[in-house]
């Protein structure tokens, strides 16, 4: 923080759920003893989070992702389930999102939307109800903020265009 109580020892601390505050009291520094009350208000800049946005598309189970949070020095992990077999599901990853989403419905996918850019993809194939795709994500602090968009899409016979889609997750890679 921009300022910060003095090195100390002997000193209390608690934690104020009520309010959401560390505070701290008094100690002894190398001059004697220091009686000054701090408070430290948790910033959650730094912290990983997801948000799920948009809607997947299928048959009456429609294709959903989830996932976990994005965290250093962690394995992702994002789940895609849908309510009938395929044989191929895609993860999409993006840098931009689409929201509403763009519709599918002109080369045959009605109800299917995109909402991500997908700037990148892999395949997890011969899975059948749903897949898992796990990233590691490095302990890399230049990492922290870092957000990403990720979509899924799965074969199906729902449709003329032979796939349906996911929602989108929203990610931000943090602590």
């Amino acid at each position: 923080t921009a300022s910060s109580p003095s090195a100390r020892e002997g000193h209390a601390m608690t934690y104020d759920s009520v309010r959401g505050k560390v505070v701290m009291f008094g100690g002894r520094d190398g001059l004697g003893f220091v009686d000054d009350t701090w408070e430290y208000e948790y910033d959650c800049s730094d912290c990983a989070s997801i948000a799920s946005y948009g809607s997947g598309c299928g048959s009456s189970y429609p294709l959903t992702l989830s996932s976990t949070l994005p965290e250093l020095g962690m394995t992702w992990q994002l789940t895609t389930t849908f309510g009938e077999w395929s044989p191929a599901y895609m993860f999409w990853f993006g840098t931009a999102s689409y929201s509403p989403g763009i519709n599918l419905d002109f080369i045959g996918a009605p109800g299917c939307l995109v909402h991500t850019n997908a700037s990148l993809g892999t395949v997890v194939s011969g899975i059948g109800f749903g897949a898992t795709f796990a990233m590691p994500i490095p302990s890399l602090s230049t990492l922290v903020g870092y957000e990403l968009f990720v979509q899924t899409t799965a074969t199906s016979n729902n449709n003329a265009a032979g796939f349906v889609t996911s929602n989108g997750i929203e990610a931000v890679i943090g602590y």
